[in-house]
């Protein structure tokens, strides 16, 4: 047959046997096993040799639904794992749980014909502009968007500097009208899905609409709105609350926007888990591809934070850096001098599609 193992530090292996249509996975921690995975005909089994872990298997009519299904079980039940073996580290623990998942449906792919996916258009609204590929140039040059706050007055805060987005036109991707009943970080979410279709070349279709999906997340949402709105309430009482301020600021917004404007009538969803949303909503987005749930997704996220409430919060939680004199040089992760993150605004999207799909329109990938 054919194995895979990989050894991690604190004790951690994960072990993969695939033997014709039969296929097991072995979880171990500091040598003893603790979870096997297998599949056999069509059909996932667990078996739990220690520690009294349960994950119950979802029945599914293809192997690779299985497969993946469980495997995303085994990610969300991490902290459960977490009891497995208290002598090794919670990153072995961690990294055992995640790797073994990867390895999981990595097989699966390999060995059943896994769907395979494609990259192919992206767009993007930061600090150091909108265009996407004259952005990537700047990044490429070692330029920095970070600069003095520009949205409000911060000269009582600890933090002063933020990436603000330049350059922006909301006029190229929203009427005026449909602006002001929406947080920018709506706006910014909107003008990168647009980009990220017209740079993919993508041509949505009413008989093609409902193959086509959107995951668009955003780490807090309107939180703009919600300020200008509150301060309307307390200077004028409940009257002068917009009756768009509940659709204009939550977070799922952006995806329905962009599925009204754009015609998308597939997967529709916002994830939110802080700085990981993105992230997440991207894998999402891979993850109902493979499952056949639609031929093209757009992931990313959107945020507008620099608001006086976001960043007194953050600062308050002394989260942020400090260096106002220096702030191109503030954004400095794992660095020895590092003394905070930097608060910015934005948005990116890209374009993920099936790689058949892609090819048989011609696609740039």
């Amino acid at each position: 047959g054919e194995t895979e193992s990989v050894f991690l530090p604190g004790g951690g292996e994960v072990e993969a046997l695939k033997v014709g249509r039969e296929m097991y996975v072995n979880f171990y921690l500091n040598g003893e096993r603790v979870l096997t995975v297998a599949e056999i005909d069509g059909r996932v089994d667990t078996e739990v040799t220690d520690y009294g872990l349960a994950l119950e298997p979802r029945r599914a009519t293809a192997f690779r639904d299985e497969v993946v299904d469980h495997a995303d079980m085994i990610i969300a039940g991490t902290e459960e794992c977490g009891a497995l073996a208290s002598q090794a580290d919670e990153t072995a623990k961690c990294d055992l749980i995640g790797i073994g998942a990867g390895i999981l449906g990595g097989l699966a792919g390999g060995a059943f014909g896994g769907t395979l996916g494609a990259a192919v258009g992206a767009g993007a609204g930061y600090s150091l502009g909108t265009l996407c590929s004259w952005l990537v140039a700047k990044v490429c040059e070692g330029n920095s968007g970070i600069g003095p706050v520009e949205d409000f007055d911060a000269s009582s805060y600890p933090t002063q500097i933020a990436g603000s987005v330049k350059g922006f036109d909301a006029d190229q991707y929203l009427a005026p009208k449909e602006q002001r009943k929406n947080d920018p970080f709506i706006h910014y979410g909107v003008a990168a899905s647009v980009d990220a279709i017209k740079d993919s070349g993508l041509e949505i279709t009413e008989e093609n609409g409902h193959r086509i999906g959107i995951a668009m997340g955003a780490g807090i949402g309107g939180i703009k709105f919600i300020e200008d709105n509150h301060d309307k309430l307390l200077a004028g009482g409940q009257r002068k609350v917009s009756p768009f301020f509940i659709p204009g600021s939550i977070i799922n917004m952006t995806s329905g926007q962009v599925s009204i404007l754009q015609h998308i009538t597939g997967p529709n969803i916002s994830i939110v888990t802080a700085c990981a949303t993105s992230t997440h909503c991207i894998g999402f987005a891979g993850r109902s591809i493979m499952h056949g749930d639609a031929d093209v997704m757009l992931a990313g996220g959107s945020e507008y934070a620099t608001t006086p409430l976001a960043m007194a919060g953050f600062c308050s939680a002394r989260a942020m850096s400090t260096r106002n004199d220096d702030p191109t040089a503030a954004s400095r992760p794992w660095d020895a001098d590092r003394d905070g993150f930097v608060l910015s605004n934005g948005a990116g999207c890209v374009v993920l599609e099936e790689l058949e799909h892609a090819k048989a329109r011609g696609a740039t990938i």
